[in-house]
This record gives C-alpha cells, sequence and structure tokens, in this order.
C-alpha cells in the first residue's frame, strides 16, 4: 500500500517535566512526515518553489489516546486522503513501538500562488500524484467552525517571535503557533495536565519583526479555546485545546 512512514526517538529536549513529548516536537514530527512524503512525490515545497508555488497548511486536528514519552519510538504513517474544492486533505496516524495506534490526525492544505499570495486550485499534475491514495481509508477533516474566544474574558500572553521559529520557506514554522498556544496556561497547568486534542486553523501568515499575543479562555471542563493574534490586531490562528 502506498503509505509513507518515519519513525522518530525521543530525546531528552523533547520532553517536558512530565516525561511526554513536547506539543511542538509532535507538531514537528507531523510536518516532517508530510514533507518527506511530498518530496518522495516529488511535488515538495521546494519542487513547487520552482513553478512560483506552495503548500500552506490551513487546518491539523490531532486527537491522542496518550503522549509518548522520553526515549520511546513512534512511528508517523501519512498519505493524502482526498480533496474538496481547493482543499487537499492529509491524514496521520501514530504508533508506539508494540505498534498500538496512540494517535492520529486530519490536515487540511492549499495550494498558493507566491507572487500573489492567493490559493489557487490544486494543479491537475499534483492531483495525479494523489489518484493512487483514493481506495485508502480515510478520517474525517475538521470542518466545524471553531468557538468564538472573548478577549475580554480571556487571559493573554505576550510572545516575541524568534528567529529559529522561521524556516527554509522564509515564514514562521507551523510548529511555533502550537507552543505560542500553551504560553498563557499557568506553570501548574502544563505541568499537571496532558493533551489531548488540539484543533488548530492558519488564518494569516505571521511575519518578521511581529510580536504576536496569545488568549485562551475556557470553554468548559478542561476545553480552551485560543486567538493568537499580531500587534496590529491580525488574527492569525485560533484553536481549541482538550486536556486530561
Amino acid at each position: 500500500m502506498p503509505i509513507y512512514e518515519e519513525t522518530y526517538n525521543i530525546r531528552s529536549y523533547e520532553a517536558d517535566v512530565q516525561n511526554n513529548i513536547h506539543l511542538v516536537s509532535l507538531a514537528n514530527y507531523l510536518q516532517d512526515t508530510a514533507d518527506r512524503h511530498a518530496s518522495a512525490l516529488e511535488v515538495s515545497v521546494q519542487q513547487l518553489l520552482g513553478r512560483g508555488l506552495s503548500w500552506v497548511l490551513h487546518r491539523m486536528q490531532l486527537n491522542m489516546s496518550r503522549l509518548p514519552t522520553y526515549l520511546e519510538n513512534i512511528t508517523v504513517k501519512t498519505y493524502p486522503s482526498g480533496i474538496e474544492r481547493v482543499f487537499l486533505y492529509r491524514d496521520f496516524y501514530l504508533y508506539d513501538q508494540t505498534g498500538q495506534l496512540i494517535g492520529q490526525a486530519t490536515s487540511t492544505w492549499l495550494v498558493i500562488d507566491v507572487q500573489k499570495r492567493q490559493v489557487i486550485s490544486v494543479p491537475a499534475d499534483i492531483l495525479a500524484k494523489f489518484e493512487q491514495f483514493r481506495a485508502l481509508p480515510h478520517l474525517t477533516p475538521a470542518k466545524q467552525k471553531l468557538p468564538f474566544l472573548e478577549a475580554s474574558a480571556s487571559t493573554s500572553q505576550q510572545v516575541i517571535v524568534r528567529k529559529n521559529e522561521f524556516d527554509h520557506n522564509n515564514h514562521v514554522n507551523n510548529s511555533a503557533y502550537f507552543q505560542w498556544l500553551l504560553e498563557p496556561f499557568p506553570d501548574a497547568f502544563i505541568d499537571h495536565y496532558t493533551l489531548k486534542k488540539v484543533d488548530i486553523v492558519f488564518k494569516n501568515e505571521c511575519q518578521r519583526g511581529d510580536i504576536v499575543r496569545s488568549f485562551y479562555q475556557a470553554i468548559g471542563e478542561n476545553t480552551f479555546v485560543h486567538r493568537i493574534e499580531n500587534q496590529s490586531g491580525t488574527e492569525l490562528a485560533q484553536a481549541v485545546t482538550v486536556w486530561t
């Protein structure tokens, strides 16, 4: 079956005080697997840039039955799982070293014209590359609208965009946003609660020199809505997280 997979060993610098993998590291694993598969299919970001195009991650929903821990090996399997208008979907499955499924994710991607900064229809030759995955089972992509965050009732934290958060495409890497979601939480919460689910929608690009603010607000038991905006108030991302 045409399924791509990579195995990762969780290093000490990728684990938190509970010995669980950092969310930003987990997000990096998913992105790395997607990048490597796209490269194998000859539709990587670098290959698209030669045509004046690029991939943009629009949304990701990650569900974990448990977080992997320090020194553990996990395997990420991925493949494209469908297309709808300008949206192209990709699924991820995460397995521990015994082969047990411990998490899965859906993601939604767009193709943009780099110069015009506009979304375009997925080119026919790229669609042809994904035809071989049509018969595989697929997860239901996240489409529902996320709850609105009441800024006046929320807690926030200013975040300085660091230089190492810019990647080889000269924009803030998607994984940085996952970390920014966590910044307003009290240390006691992060140290004693474990993430089960994150659903994040990327709205606008972050630019060099931006200072962002991360907001969060409880909307249920251990469930929070998030908003990330830049210094001018432009919404960069919104999300919902669920903890246990």
